[in-house]
């Protein structure tokens, strides 16, 4: 299990834990029952306004460990199982326009050399942030121009082999003085022994957007979005797209054919079909 997982798992208990003391007089499990489990998923979307796909995860979670309650003999019935899931929200996959884009190229260039080049892993080589995070320098191969993500880094746990352009890694060349075993990225965003946190990038991203005056709607991720959407209108083929991006499907890849182009207007004014 994921160190992040666990994590997850323990956040829904002690939500549960403190929902059964503030709010009920319930001591034992048993007792327990379809109304109290209602009123407990009732509280978690409507008073901590989770989203409707945490609000799933969260039933989820109680189904499996009710279930292994009940195969334990500790409960005789499981009544998240009757509580049904909310519609998924679709996902909404934001692209930067290349004019702020090259306006945070020209910040970052200059105030954080190292936040650019993990934004450059994003887009070009399709790399997730929790993913960089774990990468090592060994992973990096100038010869191949490769960086190896192993399946336990893949979010997925699909080994690949995400390619590096030219341009990415002459900026990586600084790496190359380094043990292999050093994380690409530590607490000072250089090679260290220790990982650097995968919420590090975002949160110094953050900032940046508040200093040149980013809408909110452009988060780290889109880096990535941006890079998947680019080569769709490059014209790489969706197979390499899905490969390349570490998508479980060719559906996934599919989703940033349809997404937020706040040029789409432009582009159709300017090249209107003959009618």
């Amino acid at each position: 299990m994921r160190p992040e997982t666990l994590k997850t798992y323990k956040s829904y208990l002690n939500t549960f834990n403190g929902y059964l003391e503030s709010r009920t007089n319930v001591k034992y499990l048993f007792k327990f029952h379809k109304y109290e489990t209602v009123c407990f998923i009732d509280y978690v979307y409507n008073e901590r306004k989770v989203s409707s796909r945490s609000y799933n995860n969260y039933v989820k979670f109680f189904r499996l460990y009710f279930n292994w309650l009940k195969s334990h003999a500790y409960i005789t019935s499981n009544h998240f199982d009757e509580i049904q899931l909310k519609k998924k929200e679709k996902k909404k996959r934001t692209i930067i326009p290349i004019e702020q884009r090259s306006l945070i190229t020209e910040y970052l260039i200059e105030k954080d050399p190292l936040l650019l080049i993990v934004c450059k892993l994003m887009y070009f080589s399709l790399l997730r942030p929790k993913e960089i995070s774990m990468l090592k320098v060994g992973d990096v191969s100038f010869d191949k121009k490769t960086i190896h993500v192993q399946e336990f880094v893949a979010k997925n746990h699909n080994e690949r082999f995400a390619t590096v352009p030219e341009v990415l890694l002459n900026d990586l060349k600084y790496i190359e003085n380094y043990p292999k075993d050093y994380y690409l990225f530590s607490a000072d965003m250089k090679p260290g022994k220790k990982q650097a946190d995968k919420d590090k990038f975002r949160k110094r991203f953050e900032k940046i957007k508040k200093t040149l005056k980013i809408p909110k709607e452009f988060q780290l991720y889109s880096y990535r979005d941006s890079g998947i959407s680019d080569y769709i209108k490059q014209g790489l083929d969706l197979i390499s797209i899905k490969q390349h991006a570490d998508h479980h499907s060719l559906a996934m890849t599919d989703i940033y054919i349809d997404h937020y182009d706040p040029k789409l207007n432009e582009k159709i004014q300017k090249n209107l079909p003959m009618f």
